[in-house]
């Protein structure tokens, strides 16, 4: 039985409870062989676990504080955080609109409390994260900001390393033809990092771009650019 109720209060145990879910899946526990015929991909160097576990969650509650979202926002961003990869254990591109279908699959499960603009937020931030458009809500704009939180971290190398190994055993991705090449693969990640991106969030601008700024003259320096 599905049922939306019209007003309901969430509580970071919602929240906990969405995570661990997520999380769960993202490890493989909640695989049914018959439905997920070719189990977790292993291969998801970049885009596994300790993605969402290690950078995207704590990114976001980092940069949610300095954008003083509400405490509602906060837990609907969580359950939007832990959710967002899950699409690519069914496939590789196009994956956010699977993400988000399974956390509203998760957020109508009675008796869980969710309103249908609770789902709507979590859709939209989870769909948001193909960078196909700019966020539309905060909460959005957060999680946009957190999924490449990466790029302001010290160990931006050592992650761009991973997706460069996964992008080379995907040859569906954008990025596979660049990965085949470590100078081609060093110039088109500087040429993202440096040209193409740039934080939604002054929450994010505040925490992650002076690192950012040390990593890309680090990516000059490491490969001669």
């Amino acid at each position: 039985m599905m049922v939306l109720r019209k007003n309901a209060k969430l509580t970071e145990e919602h929240a906990d409870k969405a995570i661990k879910r997520a999380l769960g899946l993202l490890l493989g526990m909640d695989m049914e062989p018959k439905k997920y015929a070719e189990g977790v991909d292993f291969r998801l160097f970049y885009h596994g676990f300790r993605h969402t576990s290690d950078h995207v969650l704590p990114a976001f509650e980092a940069i949610a504080e300095k954008e003083n979202l509400d405490e509602e926002e906060v837990i609907l961003g969580k359950h939007a955080a832990g959710f967002h990869d899950t699409g690519f254990l069914f496939q590789y591109l196009a994956n956010e609109s699977i993400g988000a279908s399974l956390a509203e699959g998760y957020m109508l499960t009675w008796p869980l409390p969710y309103t249908r603009g609770h789902i709507e937020i979590v859709r939209d931030a989870i769909q948001n994260t193909d960078m196909k458009n700019p966020p539309q809500t905060k909460v959005a704009a957060v999680l946009r900001d957190a999924d490449l939180s990466s790029l302001g971290h010290p160990d931006f190398l050592s992650t761009s390393e991973a997706l460069k190994i996964e992008s080379r055993l995907h040859p569906e991705s954008p990025m596979h033809e660049a990965s085949l090449d470590d100078q081609v693969w060093a110039t088109s990640q500087l040429k993202f990092i440096s040209g193409f991106h740039d934080w939604f969030t002054d929450g994010a601008r505040q925490l992650y771009q002076e690192q950012k700024e040390k990593n890309i003259a680090e990516l000059r320096e490491y490969h001669g650019l």
